[in-house]
């Protein structure tokens, strides 16, 4: 797999993703921590409130990073060669 810009892009969205899911998880287990519950109540609460926003967070981070992926399928009137070379997608057959 070849590195290049592109790879570094879709790698730091997904990590700022993942650190903002956990940032919020944190935020409202100390939240409900403050509001009197147990720590292990907390973490249950917190955790199944913010399951949804998170999965789905997630999901677009991903999902939106699909069509950089995929040459053929997404773009196919875009510069074939432009594409092999920004998503490393060295298999494809040059046109």
């Amino acid at each position: 797999m070849n590195v290049n810009v592109s790879v570094a892009v879709g790698f730091a969205a997904l990590f700022g993703v993942s650190i903002m899911n956990g940032v919020l998880i944190v935020q409202r287990i100390t939240a409900l921590r403050e509001s009197g519950l147990g720590i292990d109540a907390a973490i249950q609460r917190g955790a199944g409130e913010l399951l949804r926003p998170i999965v789905m967070a997630s999901l677009v981070a991903m999902l939106g990073l699909l069509p950089r992926r995929s040459p053929t399928a997404w773009a196919p009137t875009c510069n074939a060669r432009w594409l092999q070379s920004s998503c490393g997608a060295c298999s494809l057959p040059r046109p």
